[in-house]
């Protein structure tokens, strides 16, 4: 009879199938930076969001006739699965470099790979290049927070803007709103925060970038990155963050560059060239906007980093003795 429709949802989900739907939920509201950015990119320039590979791969003939990938955004490669029961699907990577966006293992793009598909992970790959901003775990999409967790995936040069404003109203339309250019140079490995143009009522004075260069197992999927490669405090002026470069004073210019991410992961120490072996040594660390934060002295070969602050950048060492110049 007319007016006596049944509803149709379920309400007997398994808990698996809850803890699923939990998980794709939550990475849709981390995603919130980048989802509002590309939604001002739709408003401000015409932008869409949801993109046949065609029109971000014109040069690669194999994307022409792939209807079931999309790109979303300039950053995410989205594989649906859509078979019944299906637990993996036949992928093309377009033309380029590619990681996984759930464990940040690297692909080379011109190929067709089988991937694995279980229910709690939808196929999805993230460009070299590409700068994602994330946001913390939050409950609904306006929720504000000061504190931006910032991938970069390393193998080519980036760029993206973070658009924000009150997030509610029309203010935006008077332009009230800011918006902050965010630039990754691969090559040495920088990021490069530019200064926020725009403001808008109750635009936080401070934000906290916190860096993430994406490997296997280190910032990858829905989670919150514990330990972050650097961290950068921003009140709207530019600020960026050079590579870790150790500069030795034998031969005046750098003989290691060490990207953030490497210094933690060599056992927290980092040993000399044997030309050092014995010699008194000025051992200074540098954050990245250049401050010193810590100066040792040691004859010692090798240099404990635990006690030092996890944003050094920059490590530079003199030998002030045995009449090396």
């Amino acid at each position: 009879k007319a007016g006596q429709g049944k509803e149709l949802y379920s309400n007997t989900w398994t808990a698996t199938t809850k803890a699923n739907l939990l998980i794709m939920d939550k990475l849709r509201y981390r995603l919130m930076p980048y989802i509002y950015s590309l939604a001002w990119m739709t408003t401000d320039k015409d932008y869409t969001p949801m993109r046949h590979l065609i029109f971000d791969f014109r040069t690669d003939p194999q994307v022409k006739n792939i209807g079931d990938e999309f790109m979303y955004g300039p950053a995410f490669l989205v594989c649906p699965v859509t078979a019944y029961q299906a637990r993996s699907r036949s992928i093309y990577f377009p033309s380029g470099k590619w990681y996984n966006f759930w464990n940040g293992s690297f692909i080379n793009g011109g190929v067709t790979n089988t991937i694995n598909a279980p229910l709690s992970e939808i196929p999805l790959f993230v460009r070299a290049g590409s700068i994602v901003p994330m946001g913390p775990e939050i409950q609904y999409a306006t929720e504000r927070s000061d504190t931006i967790e910032l991938r970069i995936y390393p193998g080519a040069d980036g760029s993206f803007t973070i658009y924000e404003d009150e997030g509610d109203g029309y203010n935006y339309e008077t332009g009230k709103y800011a918006e902050i250019p965010i630039t990754y140079i691969d090559n040495p490995r920088n990021v490069i925060i530019g200064d926020r143009k725009g403001s808008f009522p109750g635009m936080d004075t401070k934000k906290v970038f916190n860096i993430v260069y994406v490997t296997n197992d280190h910032g990858v999927g829905g989670t919150v990155t514990a330990e972050p490669d650097v961290q950068l405090e921003y009140t709207g002026k530019q600020v960026s963050c050079e590579p870790v470069s150790v500069r030795h004073s034998l031969n005046k210019v750098p003989v290691q560059n060490i990207a953030p991410m490497k210094i933690h992961s060599l056992s927290n120490k980092y040993t000399f060239p044997s030309e050092y072996n014995g010699k008194l040594k000025e051992v200074s660390f540098f954050d990245c906007s250049g401050k010193m934060i810590q100066k040792i002295m040691t004859r010692k070969n090798v240099v404990n980093l635990n006690s030092v602050a996890k944003n050094i950048v920059i490590m530079k060492v003199n030998v002030i003795s045995d009449n090396v110049q």
